[in-house]
């Protein structure tokens, strides 16, 4: 298949070398829905399948991907045109395969924990149990990112690069603050998450 991308910036590339912040509605429209559908994203689907090797764990991965991209308005290309974007979007992928990763070595770290037995069961019944909370996985990252979106700017950022798996210094050096400042936006913003899902803040030690 032919790189699809030159194309794509070639036709956008007026809006893509602006940051998202001035992007108007209908050019928010145009960039996701040319994104989600078509040549560019069987390009993206095939970069996370190369290293997730399951298309089942691959759309998930993408999917979750955009619907946060969609939700953001982090993008700047700073300069260097409507490439930028192409970057970007492969970077943040990378971030979400690698967090998907991670939070599948916890899942089985804790299930090996708790029965005192592998977790890597053949049959059915564990694909069906896995397809559910992948199912729930999805819905309960679409309504964080709903309520991600809904932050003020400042924190929504810190938020969303923070879920992108950035660390503390990278989103400081990002957003012109100290990793200490970060820590400082991302937990007033988490207590204002957990409390519109509707759970209990943890005690202060």
């Amino acid at each position: 298949m032919p790189n699809p991308w030159p194309k794509y910036l070639a036709e956008l590339g007026p809006i893509l070398a602006r940051p998202r912040s001035s992007w108007s509605e209908s050019e928010t429209v145009s960039v996701w829905n040319a994104l989600a559908i078509g040549t560019v994203r069987e390009a993206l689907l095939k970069y996370a399948y190369r290293k997730l090797r399951n298309w089942a764990d691959t759309e998930e991965v993408l999917q979750t991907c955009l619907l946060e991209l969609s939700a953001s308005r982090t993008y700047d290309p700073k300069g260097e045109g409507p490439e930028a974007f192409r970057k970007w979007v492969y970077g943040c992928l990378h971030n979400h395969v690698c967090r998907f990763f991670r939070l599948h070595a916890k899942e089985r770290e804790f299930s090996v924990t708790a029965t005192g037995g592998n977790d890597n069961r053949p049959g059915e019944s564990s694909d069906k149990g896995r397809g559910a909370r992948q199912i729930e996985r999805t819905l309960n990252e679409r309504a964080l990112l709903d309520v991600v979106g809904s932050l003020p700017p400042k924190p929504r950022e810190a938020v969303t690069r923070r879920l992108r798996g950035e660390s503390d210094a990278q989103i400081g050096l990002a957003m012109g603050i100290t990793p200490v400042n970060v820590r400082q936006i991302v937990s007033r913003a988490t207590r204002d998450i957990r409390k519109r899902f509707g759970i209990s803040n943890p005690p202060a030690s």
